[in-house]
């Protein structure tokens, strides 16, 4: 397994054209939305999906002065200007529902399939938490470390398999649970999962592979270690937005909008045709709509002729939310020893694993583990052992 990266970070790229492998930290904010801009937001971005050409219901738009944005794409530009932002591509989808997410990193997919060996990750990635239901916890787990593939030795500057052998080494993972108007920023090669249930990784493997089956029944089948890169990947177009048409999901929901950062943006992902579908050709997911012109017409009408309806809260009224770090608790009130089975996504050159899961321990917080997985609002930090 060799991968070989692709710049993406300006003035930071070394002699051979690849990024430094310092991970960026894990930042969350609170209150960056107001409840009603999540609300209209949600809405925009369930239509965005039905619409959008593609297979995930992603779509990319340019930061250049004068080009024209979707309301949808002006809330994202909001916050990412707050953010101090500057990145000139920006990569966006949504998840309407609560469903298990296996780790990894975002990619270009397109790129890869379209070259074969090289890989591209955004600079930047976000998750905006739209909707959350009242029983629903839904963390997103982050490991600011694992960058690109699982077993990419993060030491060689080249995106390689590690090809090191040690007996353990430490591996950092941050938990983040679902609030609404949140939004967590991290590093954009960084490894990231959302595991339903959220304590999944601590079930047996009996356990894990009944779940997984129920999955596949639901979503059809994924990361089982066949199969081509893509089918491994997404599965089909049903399961990447989230939606199970046989079920009433109200009470499960955890919808977020999700956008990535580029300086160059990823292949075979086009702008919304909202705004650029040929003037006079109706438009697909716009109820009550016609062309692009009427589209318009009706977002000013709702939104403001700046979307200033959903317009992010001005930064001072944003909350910088404190990572717990667990490992600083007392360990003689928290020693039982969890292990902890991470599911990869994809093939072995996606996740640069020779096995669908990775298997991790941790000696002491196994309390406030099992705690994290539970936790309404704050942030947990963990270091875990990684066998290998």
């Amino acid at each position: 397994c060799v991968f070989v990266a692709l710049p993406y970070r300006i003035g930071t790229c070394n002699a051979f054209g690849v990024s430094s492998t310092t991970s960026t930290p894990v930042r969350v904010f609170d209150n960056v939305f107001s409840s009603d801009a999540c609300r209209l937001i949600n809405q925009l971005s369930i239509e965005h999906s039905d619409r959008a050409g593609n297979c995930d219901g992603s779509s990319i738009f340019y930061r250049e002065e004068g080009n024209v944005l979707t309301p949808l794409e002006s809330a994202i530009d909001s916050a990412l200007t707050a953010l101090g932002d500057t990145s000139d591509v920006v990569e966006y989808w949504s998840r309407e529902n609560y469903m298990n997410i296996d780790a990894h990193a975002d990619i270009d997919e397109g790129g890869l399939l379209d070259d074969g060996e090289r890989i591209r990750c955004p600079i930047q990635g976000h998750i905006l938490y739209l909707v959350v239901g009242k029983e629903v916890r839904g963390p997103t787990f982050i490991f600011p470390d694992k960058l690109v593939g699982w077993g990419c030795d993060d030491t060689s500057h080249l995106g390689r398999a590690s090809s090191s052998i040690n007996d353990q080494r430490e591996v950092e993972m941050v938990t983040v649970p679902a609030v609404e108007g949140r939004v967590v920023r991290f590093d954009g090669r960084a490894i990231h999962a959302v595991p339903k249930p959220a304590d999944r990784w601590l079930l047996s493997k009996n356990d894990e592979r009944l779940l997984r089956e129920k999955d596949n029944d639901a979503f059809g089948a994924n990361n089982d270690g066949g199969g081509d890169f893509w089918e491994e990947e997404e599965g089909n177009c049903e399961a990447s937005n989230g939606r199970d048409e046989t079920e009433d999901y109200s009470s499960d929901r955890r919808s977020v909008l999700l956008f990535n950062t580029w300086m160059y943006g990823p292949a075979f992902v086009d702008e919304d045709p909202a705004i650029h579908m040929p003037l006079g050709i109706e438009l697909s997911g716009c109820d009550g709509v016609g062309d692009a012109v009427d589209l318009v017409s009706k977002w000013e009408k709702e939104f403001g002729k700046s979307s200033e309806r959903v317009q992010c809260n001005p930064k001072h009224q944003w909350k910088d939310v404190s990572i717990i770090n667990a490992d600083t608790n007392d360990p003689s009130s928290d020693t039982g020893r969890e292990k902890v089975r991470v599911s990869l996504m994809g093939n072995k050159r996606r996740r640069c694993h020779p096995n669908t899961s990775a298997k991790l321990s941790l000696h002491h917080c196994a309390n406030r583990l099992r705690s994290a997985t539970r936790e309404a609002v704050v942030p947990t930090s963990f270091t875990l052992k990684e066998d290998l």
